[in-house]
């Protein structure tokens, strides 16, 4: 349990904080606050792939919000879920949004919207080291640093072509998502759970930074 005024954590049974000195008031479980916690959406799913395939930045708040949703279940604060949730979405939306801008972009520029039909056979055939028409990273253009997403065109083609070596070393944080994803679909409990959250923010910050430094292997 935390304090709703500065968010300290409470000892069991606290009648006051500890940090503050403000009287605490626990909430009383109800089957309405049991339904809300286990039917409410935080967006973890979306976030990360949001982050991965369509546009960083917006990604990574909504990761954020989606990680505050877990927290503030489980300190019993339904509304401060329900806020962060809805932020959650909305930076989701955002985030996709921004992506469907620059892959339109590209589209109008290399034909992507004929490209968009045949994904798989254009990305098995065409290799996107050598072939223009790709969308390229508008993070890495500006600032010549490596995001999360960095590679995954790459490694799906390799992977297209059964080199499974190959895709990991231009995108790890891909094997990654793939199951991560999948079992978020599968266990709503999992996905649901605070350390969920946190821990794929943390993963994503790592990952982005360490593939950045110098003596990163690939």
């Amino acid at each position: 349990m935390f304090c709703t005024t500065c968010g300290n954590q409470l000892p069991h049974g606290a009648s006051i904080c500890q940090n503050c000195g403000v009287a605490v008031s626990f909430p009383i479980s109800s089957p309405v606050t049991a339904a809300a916690t286990a039917t409410m959406n935080n967006y973890l799913v979306p976030s990360i792939l949001v982050t991965l395939c369509c546009c960083l930045p917006f990604g990574v708040v909504a990761i954020v919000f989606a990680a505050q949703v877990n927290t503030k279940l489980a300190a019993g604060d339904i509304a401060g879920a329900a806020a962060s949730a809805k932020s959650a979405k909305m930076w989701c939306w955002i985030g996709f949004g921004a992506g469907v801008v620059v892959a339109i972009g590209y589209g109008l520029l290399g034909g992507l919207a004929f490209l968009n039909q045949h994904a798989a056979i254009v990305l098995y055939r065409f290799d996107p080291t050598q072939a223009s028409f790709y969308p390229k990273c508008v993070f890495h253009a500006l600032t010549g640093w490596q995001c999360p997403g960095c590679g995954t065109t790459r490694a799906l083609h390799h992977l297209l072509h059964g080199d499974v070596a190959g895709a990991f070393r231009l995108n790890p944080m891909l094997f990654a998502v793939a199951p991560f994803t999948a079992v978020s679909l599968r266990s709503r409990r999992f996905v649901l759970h605070p350390a969920a959250g946190w821990s794929a923010l943390a993963v994503t910050i790592v990952y982005w930074i360490a593939r950045n430094l110098p003596f990163w292997p690939w």
